[in-house]
């Protein structure tokens, strides 16, 4: 179950980069333990993302114009976070995130690439009822996104495009609530996850501002042998239009998805090893705007004791 926790959340939202392939923001922007930690326990967790786009959409209509920008997108994405138990009720977490490329490929015209640090989140959860008799379980968290850069990387003097920026410059509230039911006696859980990032205006680009993100999971968890989980998650995830100081609402920005996203889990004694295949299946974009195909990850996850017991 301690790996089972962060598993799901870790794979739940990916914040704003599984809502369209290259758009700014942490993947794993949610991928905070959902459940606390016991006092004086760590929890270490690489996490690796590959997202893929080449459609445009309007609204949920797949475009068939001869009118594509870009010809394919694509983003690899490695995280590290960190739990730490502070108190049996109370898990403080950070996260952070590096792309190792994030790609745009517009066929003849070349293709604009960049990569470095995303943003990093400093988090507090809270263990709001554990009811072990009828094993519910609510938890509660909230924190801050912190920017590594304000400033857009440049290429020959000139700004690339916001969709491979690594960082979106500002910073942000983060809020996440966490409920659990499980049923013992069929080796079975369901869990409700719910993640909100509100982001802050970038000075230094116009006073842009990325949407704010609104992220619900569900899941249905089940042990098939020993040391090995099968998981299916129905997630939906909204985002607002972007703004900035000259034209306000951005009209191709903006989006409302579902995703369905089968899951394993395998524990080798400390270590965890997961996987997760993302695929998009209903889209509602606000005008024309490229759309992610699939995407998938990898999770590796290790719980340290520190308390001596």
């Amino acid at each position: 179950m301690k790996y089972l926790l962060f598993l799901l959340f870790s794979f739940s939202l990916f914040s704003e980069a599984s809502a369209q392939c290259c758009s700014v923001g942490s993947p794993v922007g949610g991928t905070t333990s959902i459940g606390t930690l016991p006092q004086n326990n760590f929890r270490y967790t690489l996490f690796y993302r590959y997202g893929y786009g080449n459609r445009y959409y309007i609204a949920s209509e797949l475009v068939n114009d001869t009118k594509i920008n870009v010809k394919q997108a694509f983003s690899n994405y490695v995280g590290l976070f960190i739990d730490y138990g502070l108190l049996n009720r109370l898990t403080i977490t950070g996260e952070c995130g590096y792309y190792i490329n994030k790609v745009q490929d517009w066929g003849e015209k070349g293709q604009f690439e960049a990569s470095g640090l995303s943003s990093a989140v400093l988090m507090g959860k809270y263990n709001l009822l554990n009811d072990i008799e009828s094993e519910f379980e609510i938890t509660a968290g909230m924190g801050i996104k912190i920017p590594f850069t304000s400033k857009r990387i440049q290429k020959n003097g000139v700004d690339l495009p916001r969709d491979v920026q690594p960082s979106p410059g500002a910073f942000g509230f983060v809020s996440q609530l966490y409920l659990r039911k499980g049923f013992s006696d069929i080796s079975a859980n369901l869990f409700l996850v719910n993640r909100i990032e509100i982001n802050g205006s970038n000075e230094d680009d116009l006073d842009y501002r990325y949407g704010n993100c609104y992220n619900t999971s569900f899941f249905i968890t089940k042990k098939i042998v020993d040391n090995l989980i099968g998981i299916l998650q129905i997630r939906n995830e909204i985002k607002e239009k972007d703004r900035d100081n000259f034209t306000g609402e951005i009209s191709t920005s903006g989006s409302n998805l579902f995703f369905f996203s089968p899951q394993i889990n395998y524990s080798f004694g400390d270590l965890s090893v997961s996987a997760l295949y993302d695929l998009p299946v209903y889209r509602y974009y606000n005008n024309r705007q490229l759309g992610g195909k699939y995407s998938f990850a990898l999770n590796f996850i290790w719980q340290m004791d520190l308390s001596g017991n």
